[in-house]
């Protein structure tokens, strides 16, 4: 069973109280799903005067630092699916600097980061040598930049050519390991031996090991959104009910807001946590192609130089 499960006519209430909380306004019709509602959210998580001030404050960082964005997106809770209401804005970009400033002995520094500001934008960028090293090494954080629903600034050539690359490159074992490393790191620090959790650490360890599992029976790239995983992971249905009704608490609180315990979902995440891993690291792995790193490396200097940005 979908976590997401289609509502019944008997739903009428909880229809109405997602409404309120994601503030879709629009009349849902009969057998509409909790998926489609919370979908709407993501997609007004950031308004368009949200986007356009970012878009020019990235425009901004491209002419103070003399470099060209080629990809900037949302990344965090709002792109995940699960934006609280005080939620930051964690903007990530990719850049190309001139191609003079790849050929010097001195390299200088591969990240642009802007301290968090009272807008809430969070703002950090990765020179594309960076980006496509760690797309060699098989990175899913580049995998998940590159897909991010919400985008603010894209140059499509380049996101297509490293969208290919970066599957070219894919290793499910690396990918899988991130996951569920990242799971479990968060649950230890953050939940294990606790007698109360936040929301936030249980939708975070929920999506890791969603993540995970996508990994494992998929073998592709993970979507950034929770609703598009779901689609593609099954999840016990008490376990899915769980998590929904976490979710939406998520939505309509704080961020450290401080509940108690699930033990539908910390049965479902322990066993996960104590039997995922052997799985990781029986798939098959990749060794880098530095010869095709380059090749890209140098195919997309020339597209910018050309002025096709």
């Amino acid at each position: 069973m979908h976590l997401l499960r289609r509502l019944r006519p008997s739903d009428a209430s909880n229809l109405s109280e997602l409404r309120r909380r994601t503030g879709a306004t629009a009349k849902a019709p009969a057998g509409l799903s909790i998926a489609v509602l919370l979908m709407d959210n993501l997609q007004n998580s950031v308004s368009s005067a949200t986007r356009l001030r970012v878009a020019l404050r990235l425009r901004e960082l491209d002419v103070f630092h003399k470099i060209t964005t080629i990809l900037a997106i949302e990344s965090g809770s709002r792109a995940w699916g699960f934006p609280s209401r005080d939620s930051d804005y964690d903007i990530r970009f990719i850049y190309a600097r001139p191609i003079s400033g790849y050929l010097t002995l001195s390299q200088g520094r591969d990240v642009i980061e802007v301290p968090l500001d009272t807008n809430g934008w969070d703002i950090a960028g990765w020179d594309l040598r960076k980006t496509l090293f760690l797309a060699l090494r098989s990175n899913a954080t580049v995998g998940e930049w590159l897909t991010s629903p919400i985008a603010y600034a894209t140059v499509p050539a380049l996101v297509g050519a490293m969208l290919t690359f970066l599957r070219e490159q894919y290793s499910p074992r690396r990918y899988a390991l991130h996951y569920f490393h990242l799971a479990h790191k968060y649950w230890r620090e953050r939940a294990a031996g606790r007698s109360n959790v936040t929301d936030k650490t249980y939708c975070y360890v929920f999506r890791s090991l969603l993540a995970t599992l996508w990994t494992i029976t998929r073998r592709d790239l993970v979507p950034m959104n929770i609703d598009d995983l779901l689609a593609g992971v099954e999840v016990p249905g008490m376990v899915g009910e769980a998590f929904n009704a976490v979710r939406l608490r998520k939505i309509d609180s704080l961020e450290k807001t401080i509940l108690g315990r699930e033990p539908i979902l910390d049965g479902w995440i322990i066993d996960l946590l104590n039997s995922l891993k052997p799985v990781c690291y029986a798939l098959p792995d990749r060794e880098p192609d530095w010869p095709a790193g380059d090749q890209l490396f140098r195919w997309i200097l020339k597209y910018l130089k050309d002025g096709n940005e």
